[in-house]
């Protein structure tokens, strides 16, 4: 029943920034702001503009403590304060998202993989 947004976290950026345009930046932060549930995927795995990593900035402090943020990442958590150029604003930011956050780790073969391997194995299986 909540309202959800979900991006790979360069996309939805770039997105935001798009914005600058039409002049629909500040609505398009906005909602992306006040959604219940923003999950960022792909965190980390393409770098951001210094104009977009404020942006993420700004996301993350105006969602701070008022409504829930799932982050995927291939990144180890350690390395995110590397996306922010500034390291006090990577510190600050990363400060926000860890406070009351529950870190998982999932470990394990890739699904995706695994899949694929059993349709090769099936394809091989066919043309015999």
């Amino acid at each position: 029943g909540y309202e959800v947004l979900f991006y790979r976290t360069y996309q939805l950026f770039y997105w935001i920034s798009m914005g600058h345009g039409d002049g629909s930046y500040r609505k398009r932060l906005q909602q992306v702001i006040k959604v219940p549930l923003l999950i960022l995927d792909d965190f980390g795995l393409q770098s951001l503009s210094e104009a977009s990593q404020m942006d993420l900035y700004e996301v993350i402090c105006e969602r701070y403590e008022k409504a829930a943020t799932i982050i995927t990442s291939n990144r180890e958590f350690g390395e995110w304060q590397e996306i922010f150029a500034n390291p006090l604003i990577g510190s600050a930011a990363l400060d926000r998202l860890i406070h009351r956050a529950t870190k998982l780790v999932i470990e394990g073969k890739s699904y995706r993989m695994e899949q694929f391997h059993k349709r090769s194995k099936q394809n091989k299986e066919t043309e015999k």
